[in-house]
C-alpha cells in the first residue's frame, strides 16, 4: 500500500509538472481569464461612478450565473479533453508503477488541477478590481446596490448579483462553500472525461462531459427540472438552495455535499477498478 501511494503521488507530481508546458492548457486559462476580466470590469466602472470601493465577494455571484457557469465548465472539460494522456511517457510510467497506481495518480491530478482551476477563477474575480477593493467583512454597499437595483445594466454588467445570496449567507462563508462546491463540480467533470476517454473511446469523454455542461439548459427546455438533482453545475450554485428547487426537488446544501462526495468516490473507485483490466 505504501508503494502504491508513492507511485500515485509520483504520477501526480509528473503530470502537474507538465500542466503549464501545454499550450492547450495555457490557452484555455488565458481565454478564461480574459472572459472573466470582461465580466468583472463593469463592476469597477460602477465603483468609479458611485465613489465607493467594492468588497471581494464576487466569486459566489459569478458562478451562480448560469451562462458563466456553463462557460467555466466547458473550459474544464477542455482542460481534461486529452485524458488519459496517452504518450510514450505514460507507457513508461505505467510500466514502472502499474496501471492501478497510474490511474490513482491521474485521479489525484484531476482533483488537484480542478482545485487550481477553481482558485484561478476566484483570483480572477478579485484581480481586475484590486485597486478598487475594500477588504472588509460584509457584502458592502456596491454589491448590495447592484443586487437590488438595475444600476448594473447602466455600466454593462452581464451577470446578476444575487440578492438571495446577500440576504441568506455571510460573504466569507458563501465564498468558501462556493469554492468547495465548484471544485467538486470541476473534479466530477474531469473524472467523467477521464473515465469515458479511457474506456469508451478517445472523444467519448468530451461528449460525456458536455452532456453535464448542457444538462441545465436541456432540463429547462426539455427534460424537466427533476434533472437538476444530478446536475453538477446546478449543485455548485448556492442560489439553487433557496426557493422553488429546494421546495420541489429537495436540492439543498447537504444534498449537494452528498452528491459530490458519493459521485467522486464512485468515479474514483470505478476508474481504479477498471484499470485492472489493463494490468499485465
Amino acid at each position: 500500500m505504501r508503494q502504491f501511494a508513492r507511485s500515485a503521488l509520483a504520477v501526480l507530481r509528473l503530470r502537474l509538472g507538465q500542466t503549464f508546458s501545454s499550450w492547450k492548457n495555457v490557452s484555455i486559462l488565458a481565454l478564461t481569464g480574459i472572459y472573466l476580466w470582461s465580466c468583472v470590469e463593469p463592476v469597477g466602472t460602477f465603483t468609479d461612478t458611485v465613489g465607493i470601493k467594492v468588497r471581494p465577494w464576487l466569486f459566489p455571484h459569478l458562478i451562480n450565473d448560469y451562462i458563466i457557469q456553463m462557460m467555466l465548465a466547458a473550459g474544464c472539460v477542455a482542460l481534461f479533453s486529452d485524458a488519459p494522456w496517452r504518450d510514450d511517457l505514460r507507457e513508461y510510467v505505467a510500466a514502472r508503477t502499474g496501471r492501478r497506481a497510474e490511474s490513482a495518480g491521474h485521479v489525484l491530478y484531476i482533483i488537484a488541477l480542478s482545485g487550481l482551476y477553481t482558485l484561478f477563477i476566484l483570483l480572477m474575480s478579485v484581480l481586475p478590481l484590486l485597486t478598487k477593493t475594500e477588504f472588509s467583512a460584509g457584502w458592502g454597499k456596491v454589491l448590495g446596490t447592484l443586487a437590488r437595483s438595475g444600476r448594473g445594466q447602466e455600466v454593462g454588467l452581464t451577470f446578476a448579483v444575487y440578492d438571495i445570496l446577500i440576504g441568506a449567507y455571510e460573504p466569507g462563508w458563501a465564498t468558501g462553500v462556493s469554492f468547495l462546491l465548484e471544485w467538486g463540480c470541476f473534479a466530477f467533470l474531469g473524472l467523467t472525461v477521464y473515465l469515458f476517454n479511457r474506456h469508451a473511446g478517445r472523444t467519448s469523454g468530451v461528449f460525456a462531459g458536455g452532456f453535464f455542461v448542457f444538462l441545465d439548459l436541456t432540463a429547462y427546455n426539455n427534460l424537466g427540472a427533476r434533472f437538476y438533482r444530478i446536475s453538477p453545475l446546478t449543485l455548485a450554485q448556492l442560489s439553487q438552495f433557496r426557493g422553488t428547487n429546494e421546495l420541489l426537488f429537495q436540492i439543498d446544501l447537504p444534498y449537494a455535499a452528498r452528491f459530490f462526495a458519493l459521485s467522486l468516490a464512485g468515479l474514483t473507485a470505478l476508474i481504479i477498478l477498471l484499470s485492472r483490466r489493463h494490468e499485465k
